[in-house]
């Protein structure tokens, strides 16, 4: 059951340490109302901290003041993944500095690698990545020197074959733009009429 609240409101779900998932690609569909609902409570509470954040394609606005830019500068994430940095102008400086673990893994191995994981299955195979810099032969995804986790891409063998196998931290909890829901807390999508911000909850998580 889903329940309607402000973005500050639904802010307070989220947890120290919690695993977020933010369904953008960049600028579109991106739920800055939630990214800057999660900035003024870190501002006031120092909370919610130690967040890993997950996202296929990247969720900056070109914006180092906008989105989730301001809470990611000022400490609240231990780990950023994902497929591209080029929106975040404060985040890409401060990654460099080696201020906090970040991956960049392949966009698309992201998403299947979300869907395994919402399908109850561990991760994902793929053959995209073998042998550039995210193979874990060569460089590997991480790109600071803080940024060594070698779960996240592992090489493995079916059948005489090889393969990359993508496995995420768990996700719990999801920042998402959309157009509707219905009771029982799915969201609808509709490209045209994008307006309003939700926040999920893993409850099982």
């Amino acid at each position: 059951m889903y329940e309607i609240m402000s973005s500050d409101e639904a802010i307070r779900l989220i947890r120290d340490s919690d695993v977020i998932c933010v369904n953008s690609f960049v600028g579109i569909e991106n739920p800055v109302e939630l990214h800057e609902a999660i900035y003024r409570r870190y501002q006031k509470m120092q909370s919610p901290r130690h967040l890993t954040i997950v996202s296929s394609a990247g969720f900056g606005v070109w914006d180092e003041n906008r989105a989730a830019e301001g809470y990611i500068r000022d400490g609240a994430v231990d780990k950023l993944i994902c497929g591209h940095f080029g929106a975040m102008p404060s985040t890409k400086r401060i990654i460099l500095e080696d201020r906090f673990e970040a991956y960049n893994l392949p966009l698309g191995c992201i998403s299947h690698a979300i869907r395994a994981q919402a399908g109850g299955l561990p991760g994902a195979l793929s053959k995209v990545g073998l042998d550039i810099f995210v193979d874990p032969r060569r460089e590997g995804p991480g790109i600071n020197r803080l940024s060594t986790d070698p779960s996240l891409v592992k090489l493995v063998e079916v059948d005489g074959e090889e393969f990359l196998y993508y496995k995420l931290p768990k996700i719990t909890a999801a920042l998402i733009k959309g157009t509707a829901a219905d009771p029982k807390g799915n969201i609808s999508f509709d490209d045209m009429y994008m307006s309003g911000d939700a926040l999920s909850i893993c409850q099982a998580c």
